[in-house]
């Protein structure tokens, strides 16, 4: 005669423990069938700790995510500890002047007119494809607790080793790349790799970026991006809004990072391993501005997610 002794502890509000008892010997198994509260936040954690709205829309752009019912009541503690807040609109802490010193004349501005009277590419492109203008910005991830030198003096933020990362954006797409750097000199043999890979082979093609050091003021950047047969097109400066598809990621990423590090017990030192892991779900997911996730608008293809796991 068997004696079965069957008991249920919760561990965490996905998943429960199911302890067996069969003649004495105790065997764990895991219970995989989830009521739809817990699978909603199940999936918000698998997509980064993306918005609401974007893990309800999931199943239509991600093969393998099923439809989800979201919870108006579920609050994400890593959401709420690592996103930022927006302040408060009653106590302003800048103030902005609206009228030009009497001592600044259209003619000093000129210089600063010519990089801000740029065209906007949908009226200069009505037509415009995918690969055909490229947008380009350096990170540099910072954590207070984490601060190495390597043995030429220069400061690591990572655990393996790196500090900076080059994004690159596709306007059409909006399909993110990511380069992850050691240095703040521009990866040229991936560049080369990535033009041959990506560019296109005729018609005007463009690449923006800001006026920083780490790309405009290299040469061997600017050689590059020519050699590519593209047209590089820097902002003007004190102007990020011009090359802001580059730096709006940068934030977003960043809160995807910070949850997924705040929610796996992780330091700041595991930034670039989070980095690659948001960077490829940030492309299955869909992009406010196509309404299609980047990878399919790049490839014509839904992406593939049901081997995504919680990072």
């Amino acid at each position: 005669m068997l004696h079965f002794i069957a008991a249920m502890e919760p561990i965490t509000p996905i998943f429960h423990w199911l302890c067996v008892t069969v003649f004495g010997m105790t065997a764990h198994m895991i219970i995989r069938r989830l009521n739809g509260q817990c699978l909603f936040e199940l999936w918000h954690n698998r997509l980064t700790h993306c918005c609401k709205q974007k893990v309800l829309s999931a199943h239509k752009h991600i093969l393998g995510v099923p439809k989800l019912k979201g919870n108006p009541f579920y609050q994400c503690p890593s959401c709420n500890h690592a996103k930022p807040r927006r302040r408060s609109a009653d106590t302003p802490k800048t103030t902005l002047s609206t009228t030009i010193p009497p001592t600044v004349t259209l003619a000093d501005l000129a210089d600063e007119l010519d990089y801000l009277d740029l065209v906007s590419p949908e009226t200069e492109f009505p037509d415009l494809q995918v690969c055909q203008m490229f947008y380009m910005d350096f990170g540099f991830p910072r954590g207070k607790t984490f601060h190495l030198k390597d043995e030429n003096g220069r400061l690591i933020t990572s655990i393996d080793g790196y500090r900076a990362y080059l994004l690159i954006i596709d306007r059409k797409s909006r399909y993110i790349w990511i380069m992850l750097a050691k240095t703040k000199q521009p990866p040229l043999l991936f560049l080369q790799k990535f033009f041959k890979l990506h560019g296109l082979k005729s018609g005007r093609r463009l690449v923006r970026t800001d006026k920083g050091g780490e790309l405009w003021g290299s040469y061997a950047f600017r050689q590059t991006v020519i050699d590519a047969s593209y047209l590089l097109e820097p902002t003007a400066p004190s102007a990020a809004f011009q090359n802001a598809i580059a730096e709006r990621p940068n934030q977003t990423l960043g809160n995807y990072m910070r949850c997924v590090l705040h929610a796996a017990n992780l330091g700041p030192e595991f930034w670039s391993f989070a980095l690659l892991h948001t960077v490829k779900i940030y492309n299955m997911l869909p992009h406010s501005r196509t309404n299609m996730s980047p990878y399919y608008a790049l490839t014509d293809k839904k992406p593939d997610g049901s081997n995504l796991r919680i990072f």
